[in-house]
């Protein structure tokens, strides 16, 4: 364990600490304390303003942080773009005035270049020397450059103002080479208005990819020119400009940047006091790993930032955040007192690490509101930009509507729909009003279904409506009406409503009241949030946010027509974004999460194994049920039954038969809206034949008419096996340890597992379907591997639902884990590459080409079974 002095206290050096906090670490704010210690064996520096001083040429201990030469870089924005001019790095074109009168002369006269006259609005004025990211000036026309000209002391330059997309590069460096953090996106203005002003960063997202590979190994190169030429030790940062022209470097830093780092450091993965050594040590650096997932940051800052800080301190309360949501605190903080202090300005960043950007973003956006304070202000569009700008919108989209109102909020999806790919296949209204008139318009099918009977009975049959159009997004627009629970939880995940303010704020208000409390409120900020509907009102998983900021005049009418503009935006940019994200298994209507809370709870001696395991007498028995889940739909519509029951009949016996069970009987139960004889005898002929493949015998079942239950043509499968306990139990899990080598057996394909996600593929995309219908391969051979190799093998695992990952999971002691490394080929390659679903998300959802796993301890030394892990 070190000793590690962390120089600074904002949200950027607490993430430093949380990735330090294996050592002994302290955060100091004076650096003159520094030599005063003993023992420091590292010293991190965060600010720029410590670096440029020196702290690293003075301090008697390691100091992980240019030195004061190499900080100049950043100290002097004149002295780095005569840097970047002299060493050939791409920049806009600038000059240094040697007085103010020069600039207003260079705006007067004409260019002589193709004789226009140059426009203060088309450069950027930046001074001399650290302003913490308020230096930088964007003058609209002259009357504005006379202003900025008149409050400018000392040196400043004038620089070309380009245009395109900004992304944020840093690196690790050693003196002689540089290794790069993901590229992160970070948000400069304080609101999504770009005539807003500059702050030292509201939020930030990564990683993301604006530079192709070849661009980022291009800025590598003349982000090593500063490191080898000034000996450069610490963290690099440059800031660049993507534009149709190139890559274009803005500036650069000399030290992690806020709030990027928070992001960054999330990401990851080795160990950041190695790496900061080995810089300052000039040692290789080339071992450094990144976390796969994604990360965001939200700055919460007090709503008079930039401007000021406040001279008393404020309170901050919290509700129950995420476990996911990590806050780091800025700088100057209250902690020690109850409740914790702020003296606002940025007051903390509010991070969390997921799957995805989005999946982050979504996180951060339902927990901030937890935190609370006088003045509380937060972006609601961080990474909204980017989002969009990865919608191809290939992925058409079926949405349905709800609505009470005139529907002003989707017109503009109404008009758009072809562009964006959107089928609105239905409207549903309980009221008569002019939305009739926009679907009689756009020739889209409308429901008019007015309230008569008890609100259940008549969301039961709404939900029958939308159900028959198979719908991926349905939009509640000025209902009015409540949703009963049943209806909520039919369609979760799918129905969202759009409300006319910043939830959780005015939840329950509504239309000319709701604006009217805002304006009584004297709110700076309004909007609207697109939300998950829940049981609770008002009170679903936030989608979508939007601000818009009152004018200084404002009427409750315009206020409202302001809102219902940025809803019809909102809703069109939400499903901009959903075509573009991956489909998970969830987004199918499957939640694994909250099937595995189930099993943990009700988990026991007898229940939560792959089989259940009963004494009778001196002999153990066997039980195993399951089903095929919605490869039936698939199959059922294509009329290919004939495979089906190997599908109920491997899904129950393979369970056994990893225990060690021998199947002996077998029986089912079959399910339709009405009784159909051909497809009954074809499913039973099939299921006879597998069993007679796994040993065991059907003894009978139970064919059960349900119209009204299932909806026309529909039917369901389920299997119910028996067997017995001849030789060894299995897992012989306290056997098992880190370091044993997981064999696997290949599949027959896809089995009975994850079809709710492929038949949402299949909307978007074809594929073989006989391949997609290959029957579940039953595992009768694993009785000759148990008896061949009784007294090396450990455990077998049947990989169904929960993936390859949380099957073999079951087998393990559960300080144990494991690492897979298989090889996704035909459907299953197809399945990542259509749903977007990476790697370890595939492994988390499909068998992947292995449908059961085996564990073997040291003395096995076989080649007969393919390496697809190990155990840790």
């Amino acid at each position: 364990m070190k000793n590690i002095v962390i120089l600074g206290n904002g949200s950027r050096e607490h993430i430093i600490k949380e990735k330090l906090s294996e050592h002994n670490v302290e955060m100091i704010t004076n650096p003159e304390e520094i030599n005063k210690r003993k023992n420091i064996d590292l010293v991190v520096v965060g600010s720029e303003k410590y670096l440029t001083n020196g702290i690293a040429d003075s301090s008697k201990f390691p100091v992980f942080g240019p030195s004061k030469k190499a900080s100049k870089i950043e100290g002097s924005k004149i002295f780095s773009k005569n840097f970047m001019e002299l060493y050939q790095i791409p920049t806009p074109r600038f000059f240094v005035p040697t007085s103010k009168e020069e600039v207003f002369k260079y705006f007067i006269r004409s260019d002589t270049s193709d004789g226009t006259i140059r426009s203060p609005c088309q450069y950027v004025i930046k001074r001399d020397g650290l302003f913490g990211g308020k230096g930088v000036y964007l003058p609209k026309g002259m009357v504005e450059l006379e202003e900025i000209m008149e409050n400018i002391d000392g040196k400043f330059l004038v620089e070309e103002r380009i245009t395109g997309t900004e992304v944020s590069v840093m690196g690790f460096c050693n003196g002689k080479d540089i290794s790069l953090f993901p590229q992160i996106c970070d948000y400069k203005r304080l609101s999504e208005d770009t005539n807003s002003p500059n702050t030292g960063g509201m939020g930030a997202i990564g990683p993301v990819e604006i530079l192709t590979p070849e661009e980022l190994e291009d800025v590598r190169q003349h982000m090593l020119k500063v490191v080898t030429q000034l000996n450069f030790v610490g963290v690099l940062y440059a800031g660049l400009m993507k534009t149709k022209k190139g890559v274009s470097f803005l500036e650069f830093n000399c030290r992690m940047g806020d709030p990027e780092t928070q992001v960054g450091l999330n990401l990851l993965i080795s160990d950041l006091y190695q790496i900061m050594i080995d810089c300052i040590q000039s040692k290789d650096i080339d071992y450094i790993k990144w976390s796969n997932k994604s990360c965001a940051c939200v700055v919460l800052s007090h709503i008079s930032y930039p401007v000021k800080k406040l001279k008393n301190p404020i309170p901050i309360t919290f509700g129950d955040l995420d476990k996911d949501i990590s806050v780091y605190f800025a700088s100057p903080f209250i902690e020690d007192s109850k409740p914790i202090k702020t003296y606002g300005g940025r007051v903390a960043s509010v991070v969390c690490l997921g799957d995805s950007i989005y999946e982050s973003l979504e996180k951060i956006y339902n927990n901030i509101h937890k935190i609370r304070y006088p003045g509380r202000y937060y972006r609601t569009d961080i990474g909204l930009n980017y989002l969009l700008s990865c919608s191809t919108a290939k992925r058409k989209l079926k949405v349905g509507i709800i609505s009470s109102s005139r529907g002003t909020s989707i017109q503009k999806l109404l008009q758009d729909r072809e562009k964006l790919n959107v089928s609105v296949e239905v409207i549903v209204a309980n009221k008569k009003t002019e939305i009739r008139d926009k679907a009689m318009k756009h020739d889209i099918s409308y429901v008019y279904l007015p309230k008569r009977e008890n609100k259940k009975q008549y969301f039961s049959k709404v939900a029958n409506i939308l159900e028959v159009y198979d719908l991926d997004f349905i939009f509640s627009v000025g209902y009015s009406s409540i949703f009963p629970p049943e209806f909520c939880q039919k369609f979760q995940g799918k129905l969202l409503n759009i409300h006319p303010s910043l939830l959780p704020n005015y939840r329950g208000f509504f239309n000319l009241d709701l604006h009217k409390k805002v304006m009584e409120d004297k709110n700076v900020y309004s909007g609207c949030t697109l939300h998950y509907v829940s049981e609770k009102v008002d009170g679903g998983t936030i989608a979508l946010q939007r601000q818009y900021k009152l004018k200084k005049l404002e009427t409750i009418e315009n206020l409202k027509s302001e809102i219902q503009k940025l809803e019809a935006e909102t809703i069109i940019n939400f499903i901009k974004i959903q075509q573009s994200l991956s489909i998970s298994y969830k987004k199918s209507g499957v939640n694994i999460e909250k099937g595995d809370e189930f099993v943990n709870k009700i988990k026991d001696e007898f229940i939560g194994s792959f089989c259940g395991i009963y004494p009778i007498g001196d002999k153990y028995f066997g039980a195993s049920t399951d089903g095929v889940g919605t490869k039936i739909e698939l199959a059922n519509q294509h009329n290919m039954l004939e495979n089906i029951g190997f599908d109920l009949v491997g899904m129950c016996v393979n369970d056994l038969i990893v225990r060690g069970i021998k199947p002996e009987f077998f029986l089912d139960y079959i399910a339709m809206d009405k009784i159909d004889n051909t497809k009954l005898l074809t499913m039973v002929n099939s299921i006879k034949r597998a069993c007679s493949v796994a040993g065991c015998k059907l003894i009978g079942g139970e064919t059960a008419e349900m119209p009204g239950v299932y909806r026309y043509g529909c039917l369901d499968l389920a299997g119910f096996s028996v067997g017995t306990l001849n030789g060894e139990l299995y897992p012989k899990t306290e056997r098992i340890k880190s370091g044993l080598k997981i064999y696997g057996i290949p599949s027959n394909g896809i089995h009975s597992n994850g079809y709710s996600l492929v038949r949402k593929l299949l909307k978007y995309d074809d594929y073989d379907i006989e391949t997609l219908l290959k029957p579940t391969k039953i595992y009768m051979e694993c009785f000759e591997i148990m008896e061949k190799y009784k007294d090396s093998l450990l455990g077998m695992a049947h990989i169904t639902g929960g993936g390859i990952v949380d099957n073999i999971k079951r087998i393990l002691p559960e300080e144990l884990d494991l690492e897979i490394e298989v090889s996704l080929e035909g459907e299953f390659k197809w399945l990542s590459e259509k749903s977007g679903l990476n790697y370890h998300q595939m492994l988390r959802t499909f068998n992947c080409g292995y449908g059961i796993a085996l564990i073997f301890d040291d003395s096995y030394n076989g080649d007969e079974f393919d390496v697809i892990g190990k155990v840790l």
